[in-house]
């Protein structure tokens, strides 16, 4: 599951990179804010069963400092949030399916929206490593 949802997170930020390369064209309007409810509608129900599994879940990553590398944690509270804010964002995205094709200057907000989106993915799963430590040397 949380696998799952950091590729969403990763999906949203490639749509980003699809909105500055092609938002020009009439039909990037609907591929993005399609794509961003496609993927929130998915990390919605990755949330959900997360949510509902009751466990938590952890995964390392290799990125950052090289002795630490980034740790991400989904338990019952994050898995909440998670799908509070998939929930959201697939009602905002469903909104700009029909608001932005009136859009007159699409690329202000377009290649933003995902990206924004991946953002507010992402503040749920990151931990910090813990450190075993002795009490009363």
């Amino acid at each position: 599951m949380l696998s799952g949802l950091l590729g969403c997170a990763a999906a949203l930020l490639l749509l980003s990179g699809f909105a500055v390369a092609r938002g020009r064209r009439g039909a990037a309007v609907q591929v993005v804010y399609g794509g961003c409810l496609a993927v929130s509608a998915l990390a919605f129900v990755l949330a959900l069963s997360g949510l509902l599994s009751g466990g938590a879940t952890g995964l390392s990553l290799p990125l950052g400092l090289p002795w630490l590398g980034v740790h991400f944690r989904l338990d019952p509270l994050s898995a909440f949030f998670a799908a509070l804010i998939g929930l959201g964002a697939g009602g905002a995205s469903l909104y700009a399916l029909g608001y932005g094709t009136h859009e007159h200057e699409p690329m202000r907000v377009l290649p933003f929206y995902p990206a924004f989106l991946a953002g507010c993915c992402w503040w749920c799963w990151p931990t910090t490593p813990t450190a075993s430590c002795s009490a009363g040397s």
